[in-house]
């Protein structure tokens, strides 16, 4: 009757430890600070050093334009020469142009005063100067297309270029960002349960230890609490160095507004939460598979590299033309009293010619050109490939996260039957028909199915941030703050 009684003893303790402890647990998390894997994600979006680099690449893109806007700019010269020798003037010229690049050709003017006694007779001007205005017009190579259209396209698909860009390195970082924060997730769900294994542990070996010191206990079994006493410290320590690590992993995400690192508090802790996911539908599935299809980066810019290697292609083929420049200048000097818009004078007043030019074998144009055609083609295979292996990506993305799901609903089940049998157990120690060594093997065995549920309700959430970053979502706070 009496070893019934320090049975009983032993076995209220147990309650009683696991229920203080339960309390503690609820206390110390209610004084804590809850950190979402939505709060993360705002905090990497407003002040990460990557992320904040990477909403430079549309602006760096935007400078690109400019420069080959640049190539349509005014350009403007002006330039004075004279010799003056042993009191003869040779010459003493002035002269200044502008010009103004077109989308076609070259508006030209230009200001012409030679003096002198020695200047080249086909330079002679009036007194006053010559003015000069005209237009010169490709009529073969470049009219269709030329260097400074082309590089103007080209920079003018960098922004799209960038803008792609720019979410695949915010989405590669809110994937590491993802995987460290719910590492974080399960080290503390794991320190929490083997906390709670080791206050258990520890009260059951005070116990045993006072029923072998009155004689209703054997020493094996108190040896044998001992051990798991013992175990389950060494696995406490485990699982504080691993929490204590996966917490200064997380904040490596974590910075202020003056680009200063934050640390995490020894307070936060993880929303457990944030497992419980909504079931993810194959209409989801679908929707993500069209969606990545147009608006994947990766695709995005494979295509836009190929609209590019397509204006290379259309250069190419204008340099097969002959170079055939057509110009015409009009003539006049100051304060000219003659109408100088009437057909006479321009008749008689202008300065034109053409030029041609022809490479005779056009080796080197026809070989950029099949060149810039085998890059055409050899993209074009590339993004056959790429498309199906994003494809493909996604699909084993949703196949994990369906995988994961039903893991999970096992896994609780497991959870569940376990206590229930440990409680069984406790029932039967109570009534003197099982042991100390039988209590601590179920107890153990509830242990491991508690951390394999933590473990794959970690995966299950890894699984679907990878779904989100294989599908290049553009902004994965929505899913987060649903």
């Amino acid at each position: 009757m009496k070893k019934k009684s320090n049975l009983l003893k032993l076995l209220g303790l147990l309650v009683i430890a696991l229920f203080f402890h339960q309390k503690h647990q609820a206390q110390t998390l209610g004084d804590s600070t809850k950190i979402t894997i939505g709060d993360v994600f705002k905090m990497v979006y407003a002040n990460h050093p990557i992320v904040k680099q990477a909403q430079f690449l549309p602006e760096l893109a935007k400078m690109e334009v400019r420069i080959a806007r640049g190539n349509f700019d005014p350009k403007f010269y002006s330039g004075f020469q004279e010799k003056l020798f042993k009191g003869t003037r040779y010459y003493n010229n002035l002269e200044a142009d502008l010009k103004v690049p077109v989308w076609v050709g070259d508006i030209k003017g230009s200001f012409e005063r030679y003096r002198g006694d020695f200047i080249n007779p086909l330079d002679d001007t009036p007194f006053e100067g010559l003015y000069t205005l005209g237009y010169s017009l490709p009529i073969g190579q470049g009219l269709l297309f030329d260097a400074r259209r082309n590089a103007l396209r080209q920079a003018q698909l960098m922004i799209g270029m960038a803008q792609a860009d720019q979410i695949k390195l915010i989405n590669k970082i809110l994937l590491q960002v993802a995987k460290d924060y719910w590492d974080w997730y399960f080290t503390f769900r794991q320190l929490l349960n083997v906390d709670s294994t080791y206050n258990l542990a520890f009260i059951r070996f005070e116990g045993v230890k006072d029923l072998v010191k009155y004689g209703n206990q054997s020493l094996l079994d108190s040896l044998e609490a001992l051990n798991n006493l013992q175990l389950r410290e060494i696995q406490l320590q485990q699982s504080k160095l691993q929490f204590q690590n996966a917490t200064l992993q997380l904040s490596n995400h974590f910075w202020d507004d003056n680009q200063q690192p934050i640390q995490l508090k020894e307070t936060s802790y993880p929303d457990f939460i944030a497992t419980n996911q909504a079931i993810l539908q194959p209409k989801m599935l679908d929707s993500l598979l069209q969606l990545a299809e147009t608006r994947h980066p990766e695709i995005v810019i494979i295509r836009l590299k190929i609209d590019q290697l397509g204006f290379e292609r259309r250069f190419y083929r204008e340099m097969l033309k002959p170079v055939v420049n057509l110009e015409y200048n009009v003539l006049t000097f100051p304060n000219n009293p003659s109408n100088i818009g009437s057909n006479e004078y321009l008749r008689n007043n202008y300065k034109a010619g053409f030029t041609v030019e022809m490479p005779l074998f056009l080796r080197k144009e026809r070989g950029r050109l099949r060149q810039t055609n085998i890059k055409i083609d050899q993209t074009l295979l590339e993004q056959t490939q790429l498309i199906r292996e994003i494809t493909n990506e996604i699909r084993m993305s949703y196949n994990d996260i369906k995988t994961f799901e039903l893991l999970v609903r096992r896994q609780r089940d497991l959870v569940r039957n376990n206590r229930l049998m440990l409680e069984g157990e406790l029932e039967r120690f109570r009534n003197g028909e099982s042991s100390i060594f039988i209590i601590i093997a179920r107890e153990t065995t509830l242990i491991n199915t508690q951390l394999m549920l933590v473990e794959f309700e970690a995966k299950y959430a890894k699984a679907t941030a990878f779904l989100y970053w294989s599908a290049g979502l553009e902004n994965w706070l929505p899913p987060y703050d649903r």
